[in-house]
């Protein structure tokens, strides 16, 4: 059974496989998941997130990528401050 999604909804699921891929936003472009939800976006982009001034229209998701990711860091630092501090936060990060 196939389920249909509006416009929005696949454009906030695309967004969010991009933004959550563990391996960045070039595997996740890549990845067969994210193509099914908009398959548009892998031949363009710039049909779903528009380039800057200063960034291509990748490197502006890639903020979002990193951004999510280190949030995630400083959560879990908060969440456990002891283990933080024995490993250090460099090393905490790569856990």
């Amino acid at each position: 059974m196939s389920v249909e999604f509006s416009n929005l909804e696949r454009l906030q699921r695309w967004m969010l496989e991009v933004t959550m891929h563990p391996e960045g936003v070039d595997s996740a472009l890549r990845s067969d998941s994210v193509r099914q939800i908009l398959p548009q976006a892998s031949g363009d982009l710039k049909s779903v997130a528009l380039p800057s001034k200063s960034l291509s229209a990748k490197a502006r998701l890639a903020i979002y990528s990193d951004m999510y990711i280190l949030r995630l860091i400083e959560v879990l630092g908060n969440e456990f401050p002891t283990v933080r501090h024995l490993v250090g936060a460099h090393r905490f990060g790569h856990l």
